[in-house]
């Protein structure tokens, strides 16, 4: 695979991707059942570019993002009850049966003062 998570959480224990895609915990799961498993524990999540070891991280405590270290802030307001987001999106067509490279979209969905529903997220291929 070519980008591997690593969820921290709030005990400063982390939940590691490898490259087999397997749950500490549960035989026939994948690694990231371990992260839903303690969802509510992770202050940070990350995606590792095993080609270019470039790093995308999220943290759930203030919302920002970072690229290599260098700290991204996608929002101005206040936001509150910060939940994660992260799926894979695998493109394929049809008619040629063509593979696009899959796309990582990470980040998360929060709640802002007046208690709306925002998302913010990022995407990398």
């Amino acid at each position: 695979m070519k980008y591997l998570f690593s969820a921290l959480m709030n005990d400063g224990t982390t939940i590691n991707q490898t490259q087999e895609d397997k749950s500490q915990t549960t035989e026939g799961k994948n690694a990231f059942y371990d992260v839903l498993q303690r969802l509510e524990e992770v202050t940070a999540f990350a995606l590792y570019n095993q080609e270019t070891q470039d790093e995308y991280l999220v943290d759930l405590r203030d919302g920002h993002f970072e690229v290599n270290q260098i700290q991204l802030n996608l929002h101005l307001e206040a936001i509150f009850n910060l939940r994660l987001i992260f799926f894979k999106r695998n493109v394929i067509n049809f008619i040629t049966r063509e593979h696009y490279p899959v796309k990582f979209v990470f980040g998360f969905q929060a709640n802002d003062e007046a208690g709306k529903n925002v998302q913010f997220t990022m995407t990398v291929s």
